[in-house]
């Protein structure tokens, strides 16, 4: 039996052509045309965002028109699946694999087909999940995942095998779609909740019930909870005893349409009371499903092809905004590490394995992967002005070493401490590594401020930490301006520039002051020469009353003086030789004279009688 259609039979444009059909040994196989990109591809390539609800709502259009072309010939695909959606270039969407379709009318359309099974878990129907007959109403319930997945980047339900997946499809109820996207319109939330119903009476009944549904909804109309019969389809052999046998309380048949081949459907032709018997023991269908997967099956490992997911560019972003995006990307890493980085800030994401753009399956493992910072020791900042001690034992503490310590002049930090290290601080060393250390002196050298302004050398003073006292030491010179700073006096001595002093000393200032003004003696007038000449014959005229006078001048000697004497018998001799010097005086005036002895005698009288 082929496993396919007559290529003239599928010319919808939404369905991609067939072409002859067959079967290899003993798997069945069906065509497929190299026409665009599978609409999985473009899911994945969002990273994690949903598709915005027009983009969606325009490829499921393209999935329903093909499935409801399909559908009014009598077929069911059983695999919708966004793998098995081609995206063409210029937009149009058309379905593909129609390799595993069978007839309404088959009595083996159910999940199983030649021992393998049928479908994919993610995309099952409940009836497919269960082993039941399916109809076409099992593709609208698929095609309703799919339009769950673009509006959410992620199928309605997962887990950790296919088993897991299929029983939620049959018993849980799918997570709401605004939860997972909050920008999904409501009415578009009733069309998806509408699809993904387990009743297939209760979903939509046809293809373009479900189409109308989506285009209403991007109208912001909802959808009614009440469920439209679907119409039949005359003519179509075996179709209405498969729909009366799997689907009860179905209305009419699907469509009016005859099929232009009426032997198109012959080879579907069975009993329909083999479905009824398949359903009677479905249970039976389950314990084996779970028996192949426990077991490891070939054939289900095989056909149940599990959704890829791509892995997101995380690098640069931070811990919490990396896990996000994988998160996005319905991701988890199994394992952080934290790794040195050079360049990525710490706790920020460094990258993944696999790298972004790899596809994985869900349950591979994923690492993810934070920087630590640089690899080494990072010198701390922050040091400076601590004790020696202080400093040894932090760098000690982070497994360096202290080498060399010498010292420095400096303004302001203090004796002891902290002035720098080498290599300096923020520096990444490696672990062990020596780093030398520059204290303080406690000194810092005067600098040079002569012949400055007195505002000025304050300033530079104080800019290297001294203390300038208001008192001054005066500077007299004539040579500068008053106000002229000579140099810097420290402990009441003149400091040259340059001299080490202690950090903070109080200092002054030596200031030039004006000279105090010297006073000159007047000179004394010159005598005229006849006054002279006057003066020297009075002089010979009064000679013998210049006697008489040297012949007083003994009794002169006699008036006290300012010294006063030793004692006064000292006095007394000197006033008898005095006396005798007068006698003698007397006497030589007279032998030298002759004559005129007795006129110097008058004169010298005279001068007696005045005194």
């Amino acid at each position: 039996m082929a496993d396919g259609t007559r290529p003239e039979e599928h010319s919808d444009p939404d369905v991609l052509a067939l072409g002859d059909t067959g079967r290899t040994e003993a798997q069945e196989h069906g065509p497929a045309a190299d026409v665009g990109e599978p609409l999985r591809r473009k899911i994945d390539e969002a990273l994690g965002r949903p598709v915005p609800e027009p983009e969606a709502a325009e490829y499921l259009d393209g999935i329903l028109g093909a499935l409801s072309y399909s559908h009014e010939k009598g077929i069911v695909h059983r695999d919708i699946k966004p793998s098995n959606v081609m995206v063409a270039q210029n937009g149009a969407v058309k379905v593909m694999d129609f390799g595993i379709a069978r007839a309404l009318a088959d009595s083996a359309s159910t999940m199983t087909q030649t021992s393998a099974v049928v479908g994919t878990a993610q995309y099952l129907s409940p009836e497919q999940a269960r082993g039941e007959v399916v109809d076409h109403r099992s593709d609208l319930y698929s095609a309703g995942c799919v339009l769950f997945e673009l509006l959410t980047n992620r199928p309605p339900f997962q887990g950790e095998s296919p088993v897991s997946v299929a029983y939620q499809h049959v018993r849980e109820d799918p997570p709401l779609v605004s939860d997972l996207n909050p920008q999904v319109s409501p009415a578009m939330e009733s069309v998806v909740a509408k699809a993904l119903v387990k009743d297939p009476a209760e979903r939509f009944q046809n293809a373009d019930e479900f189409s109308a549904a989506v285009k209403d909804a991007l109208h912001g109309v909802p959808v009614e909870d009440a469920t439209q019969a679907i119409p039949a389809v005359s003519n179509g052999r075996g179709f209405d005893e498969v729909v009366g046998a799997g689907a009860a309380g179905l209305g009419t048949p699907l469509s009016a349409r005859t099929p232009e081949d009426p032997d198109l459907y012959a080879e579907y032709e069975e009993d329909v009371e083999e479905p009824r018997r398949r359903r009677r023991f479905a249970w039976l269908w389950v314990v084996l499903l779970i028996a192949l997967v426990a077991g490891g099956t070939w054939a289900l490992v095989r056909m149940l092809d599990t959704q890829e997911l791509m892995v997101p560019e995380v690098e640069g972003l931070s811990r919490a905004e990396a896990l996000e995006e994988l998160a996005n990307a319905n991701l988890e890493p199994a394992e952080i590490e934290s790794v040195p980085d050079q360049d990525v800030e710490v706790d920020h994401a460094i990258g993944t394995e696999p790298e972004a753009g790899e596809r994985v399956e869900p349950g591979d493992e994923l690492v993810l992967y934070l920087s630590s910072g640089p690899d080494g020791v990072v010198i701390p900042d922050g040091m400076q002005g601590e004790t020696e001690e202080t400093v040894r034992a932090e760098l000690e503490a982070l497994g360096l070493e202290v080498g060399d310590v010498s010292e420095e002049d400096h303004p302001t930090v203090g004796a002891g401490e902290l002035v720098s290290t080498d290599p300096e601080a923020g520096t990444t060393v490696e672990a062990g590594s020596t780093v030398d250390l520059t204290v303080a002196s406690g000194l810092y050298p005067v600098p040079d401020v002569a012949l400055l302004s007195t505002s000025e050398a304050r300033s530079e003073l104080e800019q290297a930490g001294f203390t300038v006292t208001d008192s001054t030491v005066d500077w007299e010179t004539s040579e500068y301006d008053p106000g002229t700073v000579g140099g810097t006096f420290f402990d009441g001595s003149l400091m040259a520039p340059g001299t080490p002093i202690p950090q903070g000393a109080t200092v002054s200032l030596s200031v030039a002051v004006a000279p105090e003004p010297v006073e000159t003696p007047e000179p004394e007038e010159p005598r005229d020469p006849e006054d002279e000449d006057e003066d020297g014959e009075d002089s010979e005229d009064d000679t013998d009353g210049e006697d008489s006078d040297d012949e007083d001048e003994p009794e002169d000697e006699e008036s006290p003086t300012d010294e006063p004497t030793e004692d006064e018998d000292d006095g007394d001799d000197s006033d008898d030789d005095s006396d005798n010097d007068s006698d003698n005086d007397s006497d030589n005036g007279n032998n030298g004279n002759g004559n005129n002895g007795n006129g110097n005698g008058n004169n010298g009288g005279g001068d007696s009688d005045d005194e």
